[in-house]
């Protein structure tokens, strides 16, 4: 959440293109996902790379999001169950 959030300016004249990337955890570490159609495509993936290599936490945006995300747990207790 913290890295898209840092990228959210960057990246989004590259999702009006129709680029769009994924990061997701896995057991071995992290799985960077591409997509889109475009001869921008390898472009697109040195820059998210570039970025995920250089990002450093920004401590007020941690505690931002941290708190969204409590506050999305504390509502999902809260929520009736589907029948």
């Amino acid at each position: 959440w913290l890295f898209r959030d840092a990228l959210t300016e960057t990246t989004y004249a590259a999702e009006l293109a129709g680029l769009s990337y994924g990061l997701s955890l896995t057991r071995y570490g992290f799985s960077l996902d591409v997509r889109g159609f475009s001869h921008r495509l390898q472009a697109f993936l040195k820059l998210l790379l570039s970025e995920l290599t250089a990002f450093k936490v920004d401590a007020n945006r941690f505690h931002v999001i941290r708190e969204l995300y409590v506050r999305q747990l504390e509502n999902f207790k809260v929520n009736q169950p589907y029948s």
